[in-house]
């Protein structure tokens, strides 16, 4: 199925519950191993969202696309994440300075 891919967008979150943990192993083991290009939303699964931290199962990216604020985890973990891009999704100033903790 992957050999007639052109690319791979993934929707998958760590907290996903619609997906056993070994499905989401398997899925990820199954997709570095193949040279494929793999586009993540939100973050790479298997990767930490707070600290970068990766399992021994997280999906290498080519690219992750972040949705209005990054995850905090996606800096440290950016071997994971592939080129990073982040979509504007209208949010205010305040809440972005907040959330990144800008003065």
């Amino acid at each position: 199925f992957l050999s007639s891919c052109h690319n791979v967008l993934c929707g998958l979150s760590a907290t996903d519950s619609s997906i056993s943990e070994q499905d989401r192993l398997a899925f990820c083991q199954q997709l570095n191993e193949h040279s494929v290009p793999v586009h993540c939303i939100a973050a790479p699964p298997g990767l930490n969202l707070d600290t970068g931290i990766p399992s021994s199962d997280t999906l290498y990216a080519s690219s992750t696309l972040s949705l209005g604020i990054p995850y905090q985890g996606l800096d440290q973990g950016d071997e994971y994440v592939g080129r990073h891009y982040l979509a504007d999704i209208s949010l205010s100033a305040g809440l972005i300075e907040h959330t990144l903790q800008i003065p």
